[in-house]
């Protein structure tokens, strides 16, 4: 297994053991690629921004994405953000 650190290191195996039915989400490389071989659901912040705007949470995900890189130093490849914004109509 790849390290990932604390505290995904101790998380991803123990979501993995216990068969949980939960939705994990990450956004950094080594974390999915773990998940996904554990067979874990992920889901990046993106697309709970998605899943949330679809289920009518949220109106808009274009300023949601803009406060997250001022507020929080978040960052996303300019083709991924432009992919989710053109399915969710924006």
């Amino acid at each position: 297994m790849r390290d990932l650190g604390n505290p995904f290191q101790s998380l991803i195996p123990l979501c993995g053991t216990l068969k949980l039915s939960i939705l994990q989400f990450f956004d950094e490389k080594e974390g999915r690629i773990t998940a996904r071989q554990l067979n874990i659901p992920v889901i990046g912040v993106l697309g709970v921004l998605l899943r949330a705007k679809k289920l009518d949470h949220i109106t808009h995900i274009k300023p949601e994405i803009e406060r997250l890189k001022s507020r929080a130093g978040f960052f996303t490849e300019p083709r991924l953000e432009a992919s989710v914004l053109n399915q969710a109509g924006e």
